[in-house]
């Protein structure tokens, strides 16, 4: 089943940022296969950036929920080189992400099973239930920022 919608205002999607903490797994460069690269907006085969991450809760629980893959399309030097850092990839990535600048964001919502990757991260076992969110962000003049897929558990935890 998919759904799809644009999101005009993004107050709610910073609050959900705001109230959860992003930590960065691993930051690559990666060649894009021709479906991604549509979406990205560029050539198949091209290298881009691609961020993994694991959303948690705030707190000292701090119970993952959230695996996420972020891609970016091709990038200036001096930013590729920030997002491929581990001490500047999280701050970048929120810097791209200014409501000064965005122009809208478009959701996509569907119903999948976590592989195995994702399930060690996420602390459950792997088919456990997840809904996956592709969202493109847009700046205002329409260009596409960044593609951000996040994959978040049920609320019912299947244990590892």
């Amino acid at each position: 089943m998919r759904c799809r919608q644009t999101v005009d205002t993004i107050e709610d999607l910073l609050q959900y940022g705001s109230e959860s903490r992003l930590q960065l797994l691993r930051a690559s460069e990666a060649k894009v296969d021709a479906p991604l690269a549509l979406r990205l907006g560029c050539a198949s085969g091209t290298r881009c950036i691609k961020l993994d991450a694991v959303r948690s809760e705030r707190g000292q629980a701090g119970r993952p929920f959230a695996f996420t893959h972020v891609w970016f399309p091709p990038q200036p030097a001096r930013k590729r080189d920030k997002l491929l850092r581990t001490d500047t990839a999280i701050a970048t990535l929120l810097s791209a992400l200014d409501a000064r600048t965005l122009g809208r964001i478009e959701q996509t919502f569907t119903a999948e099973a976590l592989d195995a990757d994702m399930a060690s991260h996420l602390q459950v076992r792997k088919g456990a239930p997840t809904l996956r969110v592709d969202r493109a962000y847009f700046n205002r003049q329409g260009a596409l920022i960044l593609l951000a897929s996040p994959i978040k558990l049920d609320d019912a935890r299947l244990p590892v």
